[in-house]
């Protein structure tokens, strides 16, 4: 998904569904009870920026989550993580750059769209020639035109 966006020059919002889950089995429910305090600042962090649409509103928040994990009670596992989202914190927040493009903040239409073609084809057991892979490809997006996405309704397109 994200070397087809890059190739066709399409805005691409990374997954917070998906980097909140992670988060969460990183910052709870972990057995040091010792650092959960600041495993549990760590998360409620990361939401705070991903739940704020103002740019300027997430600065302090952004600095906060890097003096944290800084410290050296944080979990190298929560460490990598937070790292790797801090370098690509645009990719997660496109939603709020680009408003009018209606961006869902998780990309499970897609993974559900992948999966709904993945069984027709599979059912098929292939298709012979890229016209006949068109013609199910519309047959699909026929038959589910709009899929849910967290309470959104994303249209495909």
């Amino acid at each position: 998904l994200v070397s087809l966006c890059k190739e066709r020059g399409w805005v691409y919002q990374r997954c917070q569904f998906h980097l909140l889950g992670e988060l969460k089995n990183f910052c709870s429910g972990h057995k040091n009870h010792q650092t959960r305090p600041l495993r549990r600042k760590i998360f409620d962090l990361v939401r705070q920026i991903l739940n704020t649409p103002d740019e300027k509103e997430t600065k302090q928040p952004v600095q906060k989550l890097s003096r944290l994990i800084a410290h050296p009670d944080c979990p190298v596992t929560v460490r990598k993580k937070i790292q790797g989202f801090l370098k690509h914190i645009n990719k997660y927040r496109m939603c709020y750059r680009y408003p009018d493009l209606n961006l869902p903040r998780t990309s499970n239409t897609a993974e559900c769209t992948g999966h709904l073609i993945r069984a027709v084809l599979s059912r098929m057991r292939g298709v012979k020639t890229l016209k006949s892979l068109e013609y199910w490809l519309d047959i699909i997006m026929r038959i589910y035109p709009e899929i849910q996405c967290n309470g959104f309704k994303n249209t495909q397109t």
